[in-house]
C-alpha cells in the first residue's frame, strides 16, 4: 500500500497489529532487511548520495515497523509515519539525484574543456611542424649547390647552359 494514498480511516485506525499480522511483519522484515542491506551497499559504491539517503532512512523505516510489531503504535500511526518518511526520503532523493546530475554535468564540461585544450595543442603542434618544414625547405633551397653545364660555342657557335 502506498501510505500517501491511505484513506482517512487507514490514517486514524487505532487498532494494533494482531498476532498474525505481527508474525507476517517479522517474516517480511527479515526477508527485506537482506535486500535493503545489499541495495544500500551497492548504492554507496555507485551512487553515494542515494546510498547516504537510504542508509539514513532505512533504520527509521525499520523502527516504524518495530513499533507496530511490538504494539507501541497503531496501524494508523504506522501509516501516517510511513507516509512522512516517504515524503522525506523522496525530497532527499530528489536532492541527491540533482547532486549526481550536477556532478555528471560538471565532469562533462571538464572533459569538453580538456578536449578543447588538447585539440588546440595538437593544432599548434601541427602548425609549428608546418612552419618548421617551410623553413627547412627554404634553407635547403638556399644552400643547394648549383651546377651549371654549358655546351657548344666552338668555332663561333652558340653556347647553351643549364643550371640545376
Amino acid at each position: 500500500m502506498d501510505a500517501a494514498q491511505a484513506t482517512m480511516a487507514q490514517r486514524t485506525d487505532e487498532n494494533k497489529a494482531t498476532a498474525a499480522e505481527r508474525e507476517s511483519m517479522r517474516t517480511y522484515s527479515d526477508a527485506i532487511n537482506l535486500c535493503d542491506t545489499t541495495l544500500v551497499s551497492i548504492m554507496q559504491n555507485y551512487a553515494p548520495p542515494i546510498g547516504k539517503v537510504m542508509s539514513n532512512y532505512l533504520p527509521l523505516y525499520r523502527d516504524n515497523e518495530t513499533n507496530l510489531v511490538m504494539g507501541r503504535e497503531s496501524w494508523g500511526e504506522f501509516v501516517v509515519r510511513t507516509a512522512e518518511l516517504n515524503r522525506m526520503i523522496n525530497d532527499e532523493n530528489a536532492q541527491a539525484f540533482q547532486s549526481i546530475k550536477d556532478g555528471f554535468e560538471q565532469r562533462y564540461a571538464n572533459e569538453v574543456q580538456q578536449s578543447h585544450i588538447r585539440n588546440q595543442e595538437q593544432a599548434e603542434a601541427l602548425n609549428n611542424f608546418a612552419n618548421y618544414m617551410q623553413r627547412q625547405q627554404a634553407i635547403n633551397n638556399a644552400n643547394r649547390p648549383v651546377t651549371t653545364n654549358c655546351s657548344g660555342g666552338r668555332n663561333g657557335g652558340m653556347v647553351t647552359c643549364t643550371t640545376f
